[in-house]
């Protein structure tokens, strides 16, 4: 068996609260990201969750897959998640957010591919994907991300929207994230609850 590792280092100026929320908002999956076609939540509560995907490669897109993801919260702003993804391949990412200032975080992503038999011979094929992956996701994001903070800063509340009046619109006194992340009843991701 091969391990095959690496990690990536990225610096964004919102709320480690923010980038939290934004890896347990799964409604977000199908509609920011152009690889997930299908997501359905089989099981979550305030320390994990397991969907079922269905995705397709950054760089052969015209191929898709399908398997199962468990992410495991491991630590305030930590994250585990294991999936097998095409050809069987078991992968584990690690999500740490550090909080650099009150307004800035580095988020750190480290991945495990393992590769056993014959698909070892991947290995420089998912060293280069793995970055493409990784690249297209964080600009799919990014957008996200810079806009709940903007508008968290301004007071808003999720399913209850920014204050109606302006003087109360002010910034949040309390960046926190409860877990899971709530989204309506009848989310298309809830069908198999």
């Amino acid at each position: 068996m091969k391990i095959l590792k690496r990690e990536f280092k990225r610096r964004i100026d919102v709320h480690a609260s923010v980038v939290w929320w934004n890896y347990w908002d799964i409604e977000h999956f199908t509609t920011v990201h152009k690889a997930y076609t299908n997501v359905k939540m089989l099981f979550e509560n305030e320390n994990m969750y397991i969907v079922a995907l269905t995705w397709r490669l950054p760089i052969f897109s015209f191929f898709k897959s399908s398997g199962i993801c468990t992410t495991i919260k491991t630590g305030k702003y930590k994250l585990e998640d294991y999936q097998s993804t095409f050809f069987n391949i078991a992968v584990k990412t690690e999500i740490e957010i550090e909080e650099i200032g009150e307004m800035s975080s580095l988020i750190i992503s480290r991945y495990q591919f393992f590769l056993h038999g014959w698909r070892r011979i991947l290995a420089p094929f998912m060293y280069k994907m793995m970055a493409v992956w990784n690249q297209k996701v964080w600009d799919e994001d990014l957008p996200l991300k810079i806009r709940r903070q903007r508008v968290k800063e301004f007071g808003f509340k999720d399913f209850k929207g920014l204050p109606d009046k302006l003087e109360d619109r002010e910034s949040i006194k309390k960046w926190e994230q409860s877990l899971p992340v709530p989204r309506p009843k009848n989310s298309p991701i809830n069908e198999y609850l």
